[in-house]
């Protein structure tokens, strides 16, 4: 496939990891260190030419073109991930996915509380808070640190 043509199937992967910034990176590393079977998508060339020269299954794709999600077999994928920095591409990939029948779980990235509502109406299963989760994570360290 040429770096900027869009999939037409998942290619035998049982999780997608839309958009591979760092949050989508170490979600694919992990799915992958756990031996399943990973594809990410992202519409940055560049980025899919790193993951690609890393070893990564990582293809060209854009989660707000409705014609991916229309052209993407979604068979035997288990979940989608979302790592995308903008709401609105979560939402309209979300909203994408379910219009499509995919019935499997997606999760998604929220950066403020006021998201979770409008990604759960558009289908969102699991929400993660990384800013949030990431402070208490660090606190909770801080305090087994301190002897607490």
């Amino acid at each position: 496939m040429h770096l900027d043509e869009e999939p037409r199937g998942a290619l035998g992967a049982r999780w997608l990891v839309v958009g591979m910034g760092r949050m989508g990176t170490a979600a694919y590393r992990f799915l992958e260190e756990k031996g399943e079977k990973v594809l990410g998508l992202d519409s940055d060339p560049a980025k899919v030419e790193y993951h690609t020269a890393k070893g990564r299954r990582v293809l060209y794709g854009d989660a707000e073109d409705p014609a991916l999600w229309e052209g993407l077999e979604l068979n035997g994928v288990k979940g989608v991930i979302l790592a995308l920095p903008d709401l609105e591409a979560r939402l309209r990939a979300a909203r994408a996915l379910r219009a499509k029948g995919f019935g499997s779980v997606v999760g998604a990235v929220s950066y403020a509380k006021e998201e979770d509502a409008p990604l759960k109406g558009a289908g969102v299963d699991v929400v993660f808070h990384p800013l949030l989760e990431a402070g208490e994570r660090l606190a909770e360290r801080v305090l087994e640190k301190g002897g607490a």
